[in-house]
């Protein structure tokens, strides 16, 4: 099967020859040229988040399907982005997500995938802040997390070391009017623990 160039038919709709042999000793060959404005359709439908979409660029790194069709019609040469680049060499391998600048010329995440029989590269392109966008809102929320426990932290040490000072400054009063010869005082103190012991020990 041999498939031809995109070309633009009356420079509106794009068009590709395909050619396919038949049977016997000297088969006879069907060609037909073949509309392309379903491709379009295909590429126009694929939405990835809010301002993400697709495009379809052929071997030579022409733009041949996107959203806006007058894109097309321009005909545009993609092959000096680096990930179109990277894509129609040769000894490209791998298919693999990019962070680049993109056909909006804003830094964009892009991934891609070869159609092997034409040769030709489809691309899925998504703003690098709407695509981060979750990754914010989860640091936000880690953050507002953070900070929260930290506020009651403070609060509970302020609070503890208020329930503890509180006694021990009872303690050291006490401690003085016993120094100071007032062997009749009493240390009120009823926290349950230490403090109360020493407190009693006092008394």
């Amino acid at each position: 099967t041999y498939y031809g160039k995109v070309y633009f038919h009356l420079e509106s709709e794009p068009y590709m020859t395909v050619a396919v042999p038949g049977l016997g000793a000297t088969p006879p060959v069907t060609v037909v040229e073949v509309n392309l404005k379903f491709i379009l359709e295909v590429i126009s439908d694929i939405k990835i988040g809010r301002e993400g979409y697709a495009y379809l660029v052929d071997s030579g790194g022409r733009l041949i399907a996107h959203p806006d069709i007058s894109r097309v019609l321009q005909k545009v040469d993609l092959s000096a982005l680096p990930h179109v680049h990277a894509a129609i060499r040769p000894d490209y391998e791998v298919d693999h997500v990019l962070l680049t600048r993109g056909l909006s010329g804003h830094d964009a995440l892009i991934a891609h995938a070869t159609v092997r029989t034409p040769g030709w590269h489809v691309f899925v392109e998504q703003p690098l802040s709407e695509a981060l966008a979750p990754l914010y809102a989860s640091l936000g929320r880690t953050g507002l997390l953070l900070l929260a426990g930290l506020i009651l932290a403070v609060t509970v040490s302020l609070f503890l070391a208020r329930h503890m000072v509180t006694p021990i400054r009872a303690i050291q009063a006490g401690a003085s009017q016993i120094a100071a010869g007032k062997l009749d005082q009493q240390l009120e103190i009823h926290t349950g623990d230490e403090l109360q012991a020493l407190a009693g020990e006092f008394n």
